[in-house]
């Protein structure tokens, strides 16, 4: 960069040709100048709107842009040239959009997580949880698996036109709570493609030893604004060996499941809501 300068300034010096001598056509002009900087925060905002950290990509290249404009005006021949032709103002415009094109990216990040942070806060104190498995003692859902498990439970098959979400896959329902008398009213189901039920008993059991400790795991994850969830069903995929706590909103209609995926020593792990928007990746 420098030996490519300084070339150019002996060509200058050497040359009494006022065509020669300018410099301004090979520098770039003051509207790209901040054409540049604005570039570079753009690309950090695009960057940070879906994770603020990302907005931080853009900034090397800034700096190495900046630090190149501060070249250009060092160089001992260019340099004088600039000035000669251009104006002190062209060299403070240099200066300070390089230092928005570098400190931009770093407002946006910096922005972005505040935001986030701001969100996730705000959600917290505002999110009511009326239905949070924690307001009962763990051996009141145990008890109920247990009362339920003695009934046989409703097996519905593939292509069942009366199942309704469970028509897809053969599928085990237990009815846990009957009206919803004591408070809650969640289903036990269980996906397998072959079997019989009795091969969902333990996989359950260790669920709902570890249930309230998952609900507090799902509920702790940001959703957008107040939706005062409550869960409907646990589900066990025993093809796929993973179990998911299915939740709906009582304030809009909408609803999400949250993944967990069961390790050896008893505890289970929270993946997170399925992303739709990226198959096989979590929203945690």
């Amino acid at each position: 960069m420098r030996r490519r300068y300084g070339l150019l300034g002996v060509l200058l010096a050497l040359s009494a040709s006022p065509a020669l001598a300018e410099v301004s056509d090979k520098i770039p002009s003051l509207a790209n100048l901040w054409l540049w900087a604005a570039g570079f925060t753009l690309a950090a905002l695009l960057l940070a709107w879906r994770r603020p950290v990302a907005g931080l990509a853009v900034v090397p290249f800034a700096a190495l842009w900046a630090w190149s404009g501060h070249e250009m005006l060092s160089d001992p021949w260019v340099g004088p040239a600039i000035l000669r032709e251009q104006g002190r103002a062209y060299v403070q415009a240099v200066y300070w959009s390089a230092a928005a094109g570098v400190t931009g990216p770093l407002l946006v990040a910096a922005l972005a997580l505040w935001l986030r942070l701001r969100k996730a806060a705000a959600m917290t104190v505002q999110g009511r949880h009326d239905y949070r498995l924690s307001a009962r003692d763990p051996a009141f859902f145990t008890a109920a698996l247990e009362r339920g498990l003695l009934q046989p439970p409703e097996i519905i098959v593939p292509g069942d036109p009366n199942a309704g979400r469970y028509n897809k896959r053969r599928t085990f329902l237990w009815d846990l709570f009957g009206a919803g008398e004591e408070g809650f009213d969640f289903h036990l189901v269980a996906y397998s493609a072959a079997g019989p039920p009795e091969d969902a008993h333990q996989l359950a059991r260790r669920v709902f030893a570890a249930l309230i400790a998952m609900d507090d795991a799902a509920r702790a994850i940001p959703v957008a604004g107040d939706e005062n969830e409550y869960l409907f069903s646990v589900t066990l995929d025993l093809d796929n060996g993973v179990v998911q706590l299915d939740y709906a909103a009582s304030t809009v209609n909408t609803e999400w499941t949250v993944h967990f995926l069961p390790g050896e020593d008893g505890t289970f792990t929270c993946l997170g809501i399925p992303d739709w928007r990226n198959p096989g990746r979590f929203i945690i």
